[in-house]
């Protein structure tokens, strides 16, 4: 036997389609595109066995994780670039995005309702994103802080895992902010130049 093609799709499991199996069907639609092979018929059904001349399968396998979406909250900088990259990322992960915070600091940060959101309902983990390497890092340090200030006082357990997937020059400042307080993870950045995206690191840490 031998690999022939793979195929892969933003997960459905969460809203608005609240089902795998959209997901799992626009994959195999994929696959069909690639190899040249109808493996749908006209129900959205697997063709089981094979038909010849070149449709179907003889036999079809799917499995799926399918465990609750991870809370995820995108911290990143103004008008940022990043900040939709990392939103690709999560779309190929069994990752919720609930909020997408834009850390404007000429304009002191998030408002207090923001802040009270994230302090009484703390996500899974919040993706810190944001410059490209070797830009500005005082702003990625200003995230980070008012993170450490929103969960200085919550539990430990309950603290969100930071994902840092910015600036690589800021790593160092952001590990020594974060770090007695939070777990944190450092991928390559997901933007490190204006115009070119690196997910992949990202992708296989949020899977």
């Amino acid at each position: 036997s031998r690999f022939i093609a793979r195929a892969e799709t933003p997960t459905t499991l969460g809203e608005p389609e609240m089902d795998v199996t959209i997901g799992l069907r626009r994959a195999v639609r994929r696959l069909e595109y690639i190899i040249r092979r109808p493996l749908l018929d006209q129900d959205q059904q697997v063709i089981m066995p094979e038909q010849p001349p070149d449709a179907g399968v003889d036999a079809f396998l799917a499995t799926s994780s399918a465990a609750p979406p991870l809370g995820c909250v995108i911290v990143g900088l103004t008008d940022d670039l990043s900040l939709e990259s990392a939103r690709r990322a999560c779309s190929t992960a069994n990752v919720l995005v609930t909020q997408t915070l834009p850390m404007d600091t000429r304009a002191g940060g998030w408002s207090d309702q923001v802040v009270a959101s994230l302090h009484q309902t703390p996500p899974d983990v919040i993706l810190l994103v944001g410059g490209v390497d070797g830009g500005p890092v005082t702003p990625l340090e200003s995230a980070a802080r008012a993170l450490s200030i929103i969960y200085g006082e919550v539990q430990a357990e309950r603290r969100p895992l930071i994902v840092f997937t910015g600036n690589q020059e800021a790593r160092g400042p952001i590990s020594e902010i974060v770090s007695s307080l939070f777990e944190l993870r450092v991928v390559k950045n997901v933007r490190p130049r204006v115009h070119i995206e690196t997910p992949a690191e990202l992708q296989r840490e949020l899977s």
